[in-house]
């Protein structure tokens, strides 16, 4: 997809900054966010949350998709994710769309950590009404 125009990025929302995410990079069909390791975000093994985790993966989605229309009336509808290993250290996810089929989206990500080693990889889908003129 095309990376070289700007994208409108969303606004963060509440439960993003309660995750205190951070937008390192964005535009059109790509997005670069932090989450930053926090005991409060930890299972009982003393590493980040899986759910912490699906939460950056899917906000980096949204980012990446934000341009890409002027309405914030879209949604997701799939998500999958293999996790390879615990994150204990800050994670970044690098989301970018690889396709779109009609009001569908299809997004890409990779979770890595501070030493560039791959937390987990997830892929996205994301319904984006058309719209009418």
């Amino acid at each position: 997809m095309n990376k070289n125009k700007s994208s409108k990025i969303l606004p963060k929302a509440p439960f993003e900054k309660f995750l205190n995410m951070e937008i390192i990079k964005a535009g059109l069909g790509f997005s670069l966010v932090k989450l930053p390791f926090r005991k409060d975000f930890t299972n009982p093994h003393k590493s980040l949350h899986g759910g912490a985790i699906v939460s950056l993966a899917d906000t980096a989605s949204a980012i990446a998709l934000s341009g890409y229309n002027n309405t914030d009336n879209f949604f997701t509808t799939k998500f999958k994710i293999e996790f390879k290993r615990q994150a204990k250290t800050d994670i970044f996810a690098r989301a970018e769309v690889v396709d779109k089929k009609k009001s569908f989206y299809f997004i890409d990500i990779n979770i890595f950590d501070s030493a560039k080693e791959t937390i987990a990889k997830a892929e996205s889908v994301f319904f984006m009404p058309r719209i009418k003129p």
